[in-house]
């Protein structure tokens, strides 16, 4: 309703918003209904259910997700700037954190969570179920809503994913108090990931890890919702295939980016003949798959496959509504578009930045330092501006320096060679800090 509301061509809100809206009124309406779970929660993280006829209901169950705790953002901050009312958006801040302060040391973060109390129930971090969209908003809060402070807990997290999870094209999950991998194994949740990477300026890692899920699709002709990467087998029991949207986002986001008609034209195409040979139906539309080594077929079609699949699959192959539009836009995780304008981003929380291991490299204030002493993620710029041999964002005066990764920082000697930690970099692939060995050179520990 908030999408539907904030499209520029229904209406002029940028300028003047119509709190008299039915659509609006509709989205408080919904927003007040959910509100309790937030209210009701002696941790300020959310329930995970909320009854939306009589609220909360006695003795609910405490247990929720990272995911599901820190993905109503973009909603709640935009219901609340609409509306003139910030209650929706101070609920959500709350919960954000709470949930900041509650990530280990190395970063990371659990999935299960007890709302009660605001402890996790178990320290298994990942990028897929229970924890995806969690990393997701706090990107695509910066973007809507313009506050440093949720690209500095974004970019926080995101180094965290780099150091401890990526395993080559695949993202482990790990022990979040020691960062050792306890399951490799990718979830279809996963595929979101690339998408979130060409937000950043990623390409590389986003491209290398959409070609490997992309490889799996191709070896089954769907997707299943769980492969073992390590031994090349679909998961014994969860073969399923419930026509989930994350790989066609990141296929569409790389697409715009690259412009690579690989994208459209091979990952693309074979995506939309997947569907059509092995999920559509007779009678209209389109099911899941109960198994993709059989392609039986189940007798249902979830919601998300026509707000989210087949819209990114639309805008694949005809993006006049991105393209078209006086606003950039962005998709909310169940890939509905909120127009990223300055009156919506007027003003930030005033919360403090998170602490990060190169904290003067911060906003643009800095000149100079690209490549050198900070990366593009400490910097809020894209890697892909080094190959601007001279340019200029905010104070910051770019210089042509390689940076092979958002969160890559080079060694002071081209050589590597050095007489102190400080004089080592950021390892472009794991985001681990660079040591300087007992012979006078970097190395990646």
């Amino acid at each position: 309703m908030l999408a539907e509301f904030s499209l520029p061509s229904l209406c002029s809100w940028c300028e003047r918003p119509n709190r008299s809206s039915p659509l609006l009124a509709l989205a408080k309406d919904l927003g007040d209904r959910i509100y309790p779970a937030f209210s009701a929660s002696p941790s300020g993280i959310p329930f995970a259910w909320v009854n939306l006829r009589h609220g909360m209901r006695e003795n609910e169950t405490s247990e929720t997700n990272l995911a599901g705790s820190g993905t109503g953002l973009l909603e709640y901050a935009m219901l609340s700037r609409l509306l003139g009312d910030d209650k929706y958006e101070a609920v959500i801040m709350t919960c954000l954190s709470r949930l900041w302060d509650m990530r280990s040391e190395h970063g990371l973060f659990g999935t299960s969570i007890n709302a009660h109390d605001g402890t996790w129930n178990d320290n298994h971090a990942s990028i897929g179920f229970g924890t995806d969209s969690f990393f997701e908003y706090l990107l695509k809060g910066y973007i809507l809503l313009g506050d440093p402070w949720f690209w500095g807990m974004f970019a926080a997290a995101y180094e965290g994913t780099q150091r401890f999870m990526r395993s080559g094209p695949w993202y482990a999950d790990v022990n979040r108090l020691t960062g050792e991998k306890i399951q490799e194994v990718f979830t279809s949740l996963q595929a979101f990931f690339p998408g979130t990477q060409v937000d950043i300026g990623d390409l590389g890692k986003a491209d290398e890890t959409l070609r490997a899920i992309f490889g799996i699709w191709q070896k089954f002709g769907l997707m299943p919702e769980r492969y073992l990467y390590k031994t090349s087998q679909v998961h014994p029991s969860m073969k399923y295939y419930p026509l989930r949207p994350e790989l066609a986002e990141s296929i569409l986001w790389l697409s715009q980016a690259t412009g690579d008609p690989y994208y459209q034209q091979v990952v693309g195409r074979t995506m939309v003949e997947g569907l059509n040979n092995y999920s559509r139906v007779e009678t209209g539309g389109f099911a899941t798959i109960r198994d993709v080594e059989t392609m039986e077929k189940e007798n249902h079609q979830q919601s998300f496959f026509l707000s989210e699949t087949l819209k990114y699959l639309y805008l694949l192959f005809n993006d006049t509504f991105l393209r078209g539009s006086d606003h950039a836009y962005v998709f909310t995780t169940e890939g509905h578009p909120l127009p990223v304008v300055e009156e919506i981003r007027r003003n930030s929380s005033g919360n403090e930045l998170p602490q990060r291991l190169r904290g003067w490299c911060f906003g643009f204030e800095a000149e100079g330092l690209l490549g050198k002493l900070c990366s593009p993620l400490d910097l809020r710029i894209c890697p892909n501006w080094q190959t601007t041999a001279e340019a200029t964002v905010g104070k910051l005066n770019l210089e042509p320096v390689v940076v092979a990764s958002a969160c890559h920082v080079l060694d002071k000697d081209d050589g590597s060679r050095c007489t102190k930690p400080t004089e080592c970099g950021v390892d472009a692939g794991s985001c681990r800090e660079r040591l300087c060995s007992s012979h006078g050179f970097c190395y990646t520990p």
